[in-house]
């Protein structure tokens, strides 16, 4: 494939640009109360294995006019700083940050000016507010928390699997070998607190005690009270300390407090249903189907008329909305573009006065922004955070459709940069991980080597690659999902990847003697395994890859093939010990 054979080559200005584009994950969004601004965090995951299990993700926050798109940096990665609130009169930010050396609660004027460290916990851990949210009193003197004093979950896993255990830990390891399912659960003096700042003196007030139970701030009701999610019971607290008082028992994924009253959203299978109370007493609205999978709820608008979501088709996440009043289901965004995704967690969100939302919105070939959509439907791109970093030549990206056993395979095919129609280039193959793992339309995830293609790079240097969906992966249903069953799990990612080989070579744009293939995790195992059946491609690299499905049963009682049902079909797991011809 004689394309690149030196590193030195390779242009270290193009290394550096694709490095700093990936620290633009969008994770969370804030508007402010009066609707002018809003506070983006941004966060990545380049960082030591130790700091990012407990809690670290190199976070910033940056300050965002909505009317003309200048924006400021308030906080630096430095600092870790994310989880920003607003106070009800806008004057004042909230913040969490570890500038001190371990992460307290900070507040700062709504310029970034005056900061200042308000709690000073007595935890022995480095982030004991690792998921938390920072939420106001009514009257702005007081902040309610969560707090975690032993730490989260996966520090304390962490911990006990590098035998630093904070405190007693116990192991409870369970296996159902017929309905097959394992559950491997570490647990501890888990503890989850509600807490109640004064922004002012420093005054801390421990209201509740949670034991091995997770806890949520939903937000502060009336009367002096807080509402928490705890498991599926919505609670009312008192901050007196005269106890709490169950308002609501069930799924609740999403819930909106209007007054003494509960709008409630929740996912079910394929649907979305949402429901009134008021008074104690409960109402559904409406339940709609979902035309999509993965299925997220994002926010409700400030009356209550709508709620929004997003929900993937294949290649594309879309967003939509849902009159709670009627039912009534619009999409409100184009195909082959995402809005929420692994990456990008901070979803829509709406504004305080107006229905209007915003969103991280990207293309393959477009940086991810962010976008406004207006009530009465205007998209308008907001933010202009890539402009300066992403100096390199952005390839064109396709959508390439081909049929395999009945099944439409959909794929993103990256040109080289300076393409030329009807020229046969050196071609490489990405096959992504799970087996139920996508690719979606998304600029990062064909920009990102930390478990992705990194496409653009490898186009800047003279190479298509080609990713497809493969029978398995997600976004397609359940069905597609299931042609990974009866041991074909290897077999029918593999008869996919071939069939779309032959369509670009028949397509004129594969070079038949220049094709490779890589692959992330369960891409890395079926890389290394498709080179045993076929002659096809000049050389394979398996990163991370899965190459010993037996050592999954060995070590957690559950063959790779049998994790999920959809895997398994009717086949038995035994068969992974007595038929080697599976492999082949």
């Amino acid at each position: 494939m004689n394309k690149v054979t030196d590193d030195s080559l390779i242009s270290e200005q193009l290394k550096n640009d694709v490095i700093a584009a990936n620290y633009f994950d969008y994770e969370e969004l804030s508007i402010s109360p009066d609707d002018q601004q809003a506070l983006i965090v941004f966060g990545n995951h380049d960082m030591p294995e130790e700091e990012y299990e407990q809690g670290r993700r190199n976070r910033s926050i940056r300050l965002l006019n909505l009317n003309d798109g200048a924006y400021t940096e308030l906080l630096s990665s430095d600092e870790d700083a994310h989880a920003p609130s607003w106070s009800p009169d806008g004057s004042k930010i909230a913040y969490l940050s570890c500038i001190s050396g371990k992460t307290e609660i900070w507040v700062m004027n709504q310029d970034g000016s005056g900061k200042r460290q308000v709690s000073s916990t007595h935890s022995s851990v480095q982030n004991p507010f690792q998921f938390t949210k920072l939420c106001w009193s009514p009257d702005g003197k007081w902040i309610a928390y969560r707090l975690m004093p032993n730490g989260s979950r996966n520090s304390l896993i962490y911990n006990y699997k590098k035998k630093k255990p904070s405190t007693d830990i116990m192991v409870f390891r369970t296996r159902k070998q017929n309905n097959k399912d394992y559950v491997d659960y570490i647990s501890s003096l888990y503890r989850c607190e509600l807490h109640m700042i004064d922004m002012i003196t420093g005054e801390n007030r421990r209201l509740t005690h949670y034991s091995n139970g997770e806890m949520d701030i939903i937000g502060w009701g009336d009367g002096g009270t807080i509402v928490v999610k705890e498991n599926d019971e919505l609670k009312k607290v008192f901050v007196s300390g005269s106890g709490q008082k169950l308002l609501y028992s069930g799924d609740a994924d999403l819930i909106k407090m209007k007054g003494q009253s509960l709008y409630i959203a929740s996912v079910l299978h394929s649907s979305v249903e949402i429901n009134f109370q008021d008074k104690g007493k409960l109402q559904q609205l409406c339940r709609v189907e979902i035309p999509g999978y993965e299925v997220k709820l994002h926010d409700f608008s400030f009356d209550a008329s709508h709620v929004f979501l997003t929900a993937q088709r294949g290649l594309s996440n879309y967003m939509f909305s849902i009159e709670t009043s009627t039912g009534e289901l619009k999409q409100l965004t184009d195909e082959t573009r995402v809005i929420y995704s692994y990456h990008h967690t901070a979803g829509v969100k709406c504004f305080h006065k107006e229905h209007s939302v915003i969103f991280p919105y990207s293309g393959p070939s477009e940086p991810m922004e962010i976008w406004k959509r207006s009530e009465t439907g205007n998209m308008e791109k907001l933010s202009h955070f890539s402009d300066g970093v992403i100096t390199y030549p952005i390839p064109e990206v396709k959508v390439i459709k081909y049929e395999r056993d009945g099944w439409i395979i959909e794929s993103l095919l990256v040109l080289p940069v300076a393409y030329e129609s009807g020229s046969h280039v050196p071609t490489l193959v990405f096959l992504h991980g799970g087996p139920e793992g996508t690719i979606i339309a998304d600029f990062k995830e064909l920009n990102c080597a930390g478990g992705q293609s990194a496409a653009f790079f490898l186009a800047n240097q003279g190479y298509a690659v080609f990713i497809p969906n493969f029978r398995g992966s997600s976004g397609y249903g359940l069905e597609f999902q299931k042609e990974l069953g009866n041991l074909q799990i290897m077999r029918n990612p593999f008869k996919d990847v071939m069939a779309g080989v032959d369509y670009l070579i028949e397509q004129g744009i594969a070079d038949p003697d220049a094709v490779g293939l890589y692959g992330f995790s369960y891409g890395g195992g079926l890389s290394t395994w498709i080179v045993s059946q076929t002659d096809r491609f000049k050389g394979a690299i398996g990163i991370c890859g899965i190459h010993d499905f037996l050592h999954q049963d060995r070590n957690y009682g559950v063959p790779f093939h049998a994790f999920r049902p959809s895997r398994l079909g009717e086949a038995s797991p035994k068969d992974m010990w007595l038929r080697p011809e599976m492999y082949k």
